[in-house]
């Protein structure tokens, strides 16, 4: 899946939703996410920084822990880019001309060897 299509929660739209102000006791926000015009509520969860003027919060991956600025929903879950294999266009862009230029030839050549093993083995 190519990460610019892939719906995103970013600190900067969530400190800007109304369920900034409601962060719980835990340091959990709901957060809504709009997918395909179905609003859809995830709870997560927040970590804190000290920083020079004040403290930065970050978002907890749920499923890797780690601290995020963006998480994104992929499969009907929430997660950073690393927990869904998220890649950049380019990126998928470069492994498909890898796969063209190295992974299909060699498959084909892999496929011609097994034609000619298999029809020197039906000559004997």
């Amino acid at each position: 899946m190519v990460l610019e299509d892939t719906p995103r929660l970013t600190m900067t739209d969530l400190r800007r939703s109304p369920s900034w102000k409601h962060i719980t006791a835990a340091g959990c926000v709901d957060a809504v996410i709009d997918v395909g015009g179905t609003p859809t509520t995830f709870r997560i969860e927040l970590d804190y920084d000290d920083a020079t003027f004040g403290r930065r919060p970050w978002l907890r991956c749920p499923s890797c822990g780690s601290r995020r600025i963006n998480l994104f929903l992929h499969d009907g879950t929430v997660g950073c880019q690393t927990c869904h294999h998220l890649l950049y266009r380019e990126q998928a862009m470069a492994r498909c001309a890898w796969k063209l230029d190295v992974v299909i030839p060699a498959l084909r050549a892999a496929r011609r060897l097994r034609k000619e093993i298999d029809s020197g083995t039906n000559r004997s």
